[in-house]
């Protein structure tokens, strides 16, 4: 496996996916309130457009960055299932770095109240040390290496070996 091009191509997906979550975030963070601390999410209004813009989050967003992930792979000569979902597992593990160093740690606090819901300025939640100990460690620590990375590694290894039959 060619290690720079893999750790260049989460590079590259964690920039894209970063950039327009947080795109998206500073322009109206109604948008992804399930992104937010159980806490918030009960004192935030409700989005009665919630599921819609995950779908279309999914759809403009994610899906791209796991096609561009699989092509790639497939372009770098990677076949056969374990080393896609590896390759595929390190990708989405660097695009989970990026949220966490990216979103969590130095944008929500930079942008400040540019990305506090209505109705929710001042709650203790937007403190960094219990929005890292509610949402940011348990989510990038816990569940994307076991549960998201893995579940991207899947898709993309099924996907990898569809497209080389």
């Amino acid at each position: 496996m060619n290690w720079m091009r893999i750790i260049l191509d989460g590079i590259f997906m964690s920039a894209v996916f970063n950039l327009a979550t947080g795109l998206i975030f500073a322009y109206d963070p109604v948008i992804f309130t399930t992104a937010y601390p159980k806490e918030l999410q009960k004192a935030a209004p409700k989005n009665p457009k919630a599921v819609k813009h995950k779908l279309l989050f999914t759809l403009f967003v994610i899906v791209p960055v796991l096609l561009f992930g699989v092509f790639s792979a497939y372009e770098a000569g990677i076949r056969g299932f374990w080393p896609l979902f590896w390759t595929a597992y390190l990708e989405f593990f660097l695009v989970n770095l990026g949220d966490f160093f990216g979103l969590d740690c130095y944008l929500r606090v930079k942008l400040g109240t540019r990305w506090e819901l209505p109705n929710t300025h001042g709650h203790p939640c937007y403190k960094t040390s219990v929005w890292m100990k509610s949402l940011g460690i348990p989510e990038h620590w816990l569940l994307w290496p076991l549960v998201i990375c893995p579940m991207f590694a899947l898709i993309s290894a099924g996907l990898g070996i569809l497209l080389d039959r």
